[in-house]
């Protein structure tokens, strides 16, 4: 995720497929979602692994966040 998130900053930098981007990192989230929860089921528990856990529970406004900024983003260079 942290190499989508710097392909998606140089997206935007360089005005060059960020939607692209947004959309990518949304199937790659959606993943690692179905896999936290189907296949790694037991690392979701707040007494053992608390860091884990919040990441793992945070991750619907991460999904919440990469869709507005794909929605709200406009690749029109506006003149100034």
């Amino acid at each position: 995720m942290f190499w989508l998130l710097v392909l998606m900053n140089m997206a935007a930098y360089f005005n060059i497929g960020f939607k692209i981007m947004c959309l990518i990192s949304i199937i790659y989230l959606l993943n690692a979602t179905a896999d936290n929860f189907v296949v790694f089921a037991g690392l979701v528990n707040f007494d053992d692994r608390p860091y884990l856990s919040v990441f793992i529970f945070s991750r619907p406004l991460f999904f919440v966040s990469i869709i507005w900024a794909g929605i709200v983003y406009d690749d029109a260079i506006a003149d100034n």
